[in-house]
């Protein structure tokens, strides 16, 4: 006999109980990488993930690589082949678009399925990599 309680964590003052997700993940591709050689991102809320896989197995960076998108349980839902330029960082936006920064400032707007839905271009220029921001009282 099961009682009803079964699963069920007390900490502190609030009671939990851990529940199965998905039944199989399937990161099998992405667990390839490793963080020397790729960039990661993830959205919030349990989101999908981006993993930019910068530079080859000799950890030279490449001209062209791929972007990929997972869902949270580690199906690939898009890919893009980038070919734009340095690629400095990757974000995911509140609306779950993937923002792709390059060095020079131009970011690149994607959905989570990987088609491009604008760019930008910010006229920073060289000055952006002068800029420091600090947080004072």
């Amino acid at each position: 006999m099961s009682l009803h309680c079964d699963g069920w964590c007390q900490l502190n003052n609030v009671t939990f109980r851990k529940s199965l997700l998905y039944e199989r993940m399937k990161w099998s591709n992405a667990a390839e990488s490793n963080s020397r050689n790729s960039l990661f991102c993830s959205a919030q809320f349990g989101g999908p993930v981006a993993i930019a896989y910068t530079h080859d197995a000799s950890l030279k960076v490449q001209r062209s690589f791929p972007i990929v998108t997972y869902t949270a349980s580690g199906q690939q839902i898009g890919k893009i082949q980038w070919q734009n330029g340095e690629l400095l960082d990757i974000f995911w936006s509140n609306a779950e678009d993937l923002l792709c920064l390059q060095k020079d400032g131009r970011v690149f707007v994607y959905s989570m399925f990987g088609l491009e839905k604008r760019n930008r271009q910010f006229g920073m220029g060289n000055v952006s990599t002068f800029i420091f921001l600090t947080c004072s009282e």
